[in-house]
């Protein structure tokens, strides 16, 4: 009784299901997450669970191919079929029963609905690739640089700004190397302002941010030659770190 409590008050769906592909018995949990009104109308409903339940057909034969080799899964994940025909990702555990002769009995497990937390993951990776496609298509250079200066990412535009050959000519690179000597000294002290306002925002006044802004200085390309160049500089944490992505707009023609 205690276990059929356990199994019928869950707030994660159980179910267990036949190798050919009908359900044995569902929670309520899992039928209202599948909007069925009872675990009844949905053991009579679904007559295929690779066609009426999973979202794809080829995830279901997944499924079963590790469970037939494994005997177990954890955290699989794939899309499911509501009863209007939405789809929304659920995670599942799951084990196979076996028979005195070793033969697969029934599959039993759990399901979880993820449904948020992938959306959330393909709006951060959408936001991701948006990001990506800016920095590699911006038509002003782009070098990203870590607490020690070292430039660890770098846009096309960063590479024909500064002659490179290829962006791994940038990267590794310290940044105040690539600064023409004379424009060395204010540029490190504007980059520890950067970094210091990044720490603390709160210990600055107006005039530090203006110190900031955007200014006109010189770099020194791969070949020996000199650009001129407005650069803006911009602190963002990243993984416990902070790093500083700076933007220069070529002036040399102006």
């Amino acid at each position: 009784e205690q276990y059929r409590s356990i199994f019928e008050n869950a707030i994660e769906g159980f179910f267990q299901s036949r190798p050919e592909g009908r359900f044995i018995r569902v929670n309520r949990a899992l039928a209202k997450m599948c909007g069925y009104a009872s675990p009844e109308e949905m053991v009579a409903a679904i007559r295929d669970i690779g066609e009426q339940h999973y979202g794809c057909r080829k995830d279901r034969e997944r499924f079963l191919a590790l469970l037939n080799e494994k005997g177990a899964v954890e955290n699989f994940e794939h899309t499911a079929r509501r009863k209007d025909g939405s789809t929304f990702w659920v995670s599942v555990n799951a084990r196979a029963v076996k028979d005195d002769d070793n033969r697969i009995f029934y599959y039993e497990g759990s399901h979880v609905d993820i449904d948020d937390r992938k959306k959330a993951e393909k709006r951060l990776m959408d936001a991701e690739q948006q990001y990506r496609s800016l920095f590699d298509t911006s038509t002003n250079a782009i070098l990203i640089r870590n607490r020690t200066g070292i430039i660890t990412m770098a846009n096309r535009a960063a590479a024909t700004l500064l002659a490179a050959d290829k962006l791994d000519d940038l990267i590794g690179r310290s940044y105040l190397d690539l600064v023409h000597p004379e424009d060395r000294l204010l540029s490190a002290q504007r980059i520890e302002k950067i970094f210091q306002m990044a720490a603390d925002p709160h210990r600055f006044d107006q005039w530090d941010m203006d110190a900031i802004r955007p200014r006109e200085h010189r770099m020194a390309t791969l070949t020996g030659g000199v650009v001129d160049v407005e650069s803006t500089g911009v602190a963002f944490p990243y993984k416990g770190e902070i790093f500083i992505q700076g933007i220069f707009r070529d002036t040399t023609e102006r």
